[in-house]
């Protein structure tokens, strides 16, 4: 005799822990090519009058993906911690399917 499942996997759930961590990895990404940027900057791979604006657009830029990584991790943990590990069989959460 098989008995009825009463929880099952919130699938739902298992995808925003994964999709937290290919958001992490995408802003830190952006960030090291800003850095790489600046780190030109201070190369001197751009010189004259241009070269202080670009400076101080990459610096905002870097500043500010280091905020929006933040952001990233907050939005999912409040996500997750909202979420209970199993759900009802019928839950819509259940059958949740990556796209």
């Amino acid at each position: 005799m098989v008995l009825p499942v009463s929880e099952v996997w919130n699938e739902y759930r298992s995808c925003l822990g994964s999709r937290h961590r290919q958001c992490e990895v995408f802003v830190d990404h952006l960030r090291n090519v800003v850095l790489e940027a600046r780190n030109a900057m201070e190369g001197g791979a751009l010189r004259g009058g241009a070269a202080d604006a670009v400076w101080a657009q990459l610096t905002v830029v870097h500043d500010w993906l280091g905020s929006a990584r933040d952001d990233v991790d907050d939005g999912f943990d409040f996500a997750v911690v909202g979420e209970p590990a199993y759900v009802e069989p019928g839950d819509w959460r259940s059958q949740w399917r990556n796209i």
